[in-house]
């Protein structure tokens, strides 16, 4: 079996969110900060797939690192509550 070809990393921060629907995985908000897109998993056809608005600096300041678990983790809001849950 051929291994699956993956998208090209995020390469570029856009100075603004999108002004649809969109809302970042992380904070659940639509804010207009700069934002990159992360491929969306098994969107992809050829060279081109769907891509997730995301806020930079939620990127920068949300991942964890669990030695135990081997695991690189973000913790993503609920809601609009200050409760938080690991996205996976």
């Amino acid at each position: 079996m051929k291994p699956k070809k993956m998208p090209k990393s995020v390469s570029k921060v856009f100075d603004h969110f999108p002004a649809d629907h969109a809302t970042c995985p992380v904070c659940k908000t639509n804010k207009d900060k700069p934002c990159v897109l992360l491929p969306i998993d098994d969107t992809e056809e050829g060279n081109i797939c769907q891509g997730q608005p995301t806020h930079a600096e939620c990127l920068q300041s949300g991942f964890r690192y669990n030695q135990t678990l081997g695991v690189i983790y973000m913790m993503t809001k609920e809601s609009d509550e200050d409760e938080t849950t690991p996205a996976l």
